[in-house]
């Protein structure tokens, strides 16, 4: 492994932190040799208890905890959009087309309470087995 330099960030290196980001697109490419959708535990992603500690100090206006709270948005999002276009053909539309960022924060917050012990992944499954179940309801 080479060493950092001045034009290359040390946390690029690490192979955790580079791992745990790309763990997420390398489970969504297993994902069409399925049948189901199921969730899988992955490490580095936040706990649903997590979560909620971010919601709620980012509300209260913390700068650091709302930078967390952006970043953790923005996983949830691209996790969700990767289900999306790995599985859409199943469903044969566009399953996220009519909702919103914040109906999807909504169900992550909802389910986050009802099982603080899970991991943001679990939320973000069972809101797309909800959305997939409607998709293919309104067919």
């Amino acid at each position: 492994m080479s060493q950092p330099t001045q034009h290359q960030p040390a946390s690029t290196h690490s192979g955790g932190r580079l791992w745990a980001r790309c763990l997420p697109v390398l489970l969504m490419c297993a994902l069409p040799f399925s049948q189901n959708v199921q969730a899988v535990t992955l490490k580095g992603s936040h706990s649903c208890e997590e979560w909620q500690e971010i919601r709620v100090e980012s509300a209260s206006g913390k700068q650091a905890t709302r930078l967390n709270e952006v970043t953790a948005k923005y996983w949830i999002i691209g996790y969700l959009s990767a289900l999306a276009g790995v599985q859409s053909d199943n469903l044969r539309n566009d399953p996220l087309k009519k909702t919103s960022n914040e109906q999807i924060y909504g169900s992550i917050d909802k389910y986050c309470a009802e099982n603080p012990d899970k991991q943001l992944p679990d939320a973000i499954v069972a809101l797309w087995l909800d959305i997939a179940k409607f998709k293919k309801a309104k067919r």
